[in-house]
């Protein structure tokens, strides 16, 4: 990722491993759409559970958030780490027009 453009410093390297990244673990084999609709449903779920923790209104609340926190923080690493290397691979797709070369290969293997 160190070539990215514009990317932030803690992401220039990123250590992927399906042992301890579920994300990673289902998504590995994924073909570029199902990737992209797989990262937008990761983001809805990290949004979700960011506007719950958000919500803190008693003592209770404070001591969920904080026995939450270390998962929260770890999810919210996770997120933007996959958002970030499927932004760089959308950008690199679009920069190489891998759409059409692709479309062309499809056309050649199916006739």
């Amino acid at each position: 990722m160190r070539k990215a453009p514009g990317i932030r410093p803690d992401l220039r390297e990123i250590v992927m491993s399906p042992e301890q990244d579920s994300f990673y673990r289902d998504n590995r084999f994924s073909n570029f759409g199902d990737l992209g609709t797989n990262i937008g449903v990761y983001v809805e779920e990290y949004q979700k559970q960011t506007a719950n923790t958000c919500k803190i209104e008693s003592i209770e609340d404070m001591q969920r958030f904080v026995d939450d926190y270390p998962e929260f923080r770890k999810l919210s690493g996770n997120v933007s780490k996959h958002v970030a290397v499927v932004h760089e691979l959308s950008r690199l797709v679009e920069q190489h027009d891998l759409m059409s070369v692709s479309s062309v290969e499809q056309e050649l293997a199916c006739t």
